[in-house]
């Protein structure tokens, strides 16, 4: 049954979505551990999705993991060969960085074809609201706020712990520098790793698996992709607690605009802590 945008879809975890996990987890950890299992998952990936064919309710949640597939592993194919050539760029390593964060452009590709193509518009693919509720820590269950508040509390305790951290160049020409960097990275990457984590992804995801599951998948899908980055395990679970509270915003909010303005914050202040780029 096809869901209109402003059901609420909200379903208990079963056996089945923990078996599409543990197979999008696969998926994800193979097409950014690196090039060999890479280009492996190209073709273990299709055999892996023909097999689950017949699984309950499984053609619109194969259907996504295809696009994922595709959509990654000629991303991070055509990042490794401008990789390979960046040095003869007329960009600084920092700029460079921050156009090759264009690539995910090619991760939303073949999600917003299949938009077209179905006619399911993605409904976290808009703006939300600020002034919808949220629970903390839990998004369905906690201390009840606005997601406004739940915002400004979240990025006062981001600032506090960062001031610890930021050591900007006392002339005034570095400090702009570095001021500017941090600007334009985090516009990018939040940017688009909204529009494709929560705008497309976990939109697509919730409809065919309901909020929890799409919700978990969603989160384990951004913070193993930032294996690609060069992060250890570690970090990338870091990630993946940051991709449920980012998640949780936009689902509470019904859009992504909340889930942007602190996904800007976080990365505003991770490139002026040095966390990104060595100034």
């Amino acid at each position: 049954m096809q869901l209109k945008l402003n059901e609420v879809h909200s379903v208990k975890l079963t056996s089945m979505n923990y078996l599409y996990l543990i197979l999008f987890i696969g998926i994800t950890l193979a097409l950014h551990l690196n090039s060999v299992s890479r280009t492996a998952a190209v073709f273990v990936v299709p055999v892996f999705i023909l097999m689950a064919r017949k699984l309950p309710a499984s053609r619109d949640i194969l259907t996504f993991f295809s696009l994922f597939t595709i959509g990654v592993f000629t991303a991070l194919t055509i990042k490794e060969g401008l990789d390979s050539t960046w040095n003869h760029w007329l960009l600084s390593r920092e700029y460079y960085i921050i156009a090759t964060r264009l690539t995910l452009l090619v991760y939303i590709i073949p999600f917003l074809l299949y938009w077209q193509i179905s006619k399911k518009a993605p409904r976290y693919l808009v703006k939300g609201s600020f002034t919808n509720t949220i629970y903390t820590p839990f998004i369905w269950k906690g201390i009840k706020d606005p997601i406004w508040r739940a915002l400004l509390i979240a990025g006062s305790v981001n600032i506090v712990v960062f001031a610890f951290i930021i050591d900007l160049p006392s002339s005034s020409s570095g400090a702009l520098k570095v001021l500017s960097i941090s600007f334009l990275f985090a516009i990018v990457n939040a940017s688009l790793e909204e529009v494709f984590w929560r705008g497309l992804l976990l939109s697509y995801f919730v409809d065919a698996l309901g909020e929890k599951s799409g919700l978990i998948l969603s989160s384990f899908g951004f913070g193993l992709y930032h294996l690609s980055m060069g992060l250890n395990i570690w970090f990338c679970a870091g990630f993946i607690v940051g991709g449920f509270l980012l998640g949780g915003l936009a689902i509470r909010a019904k859009g992504i605009l909340p889930s942007f303005v602190l996904h800007f914050l976080i990365n505003l202040l991770m490139v002026m802590a040095g966390a990104i780029f060595h100034f």
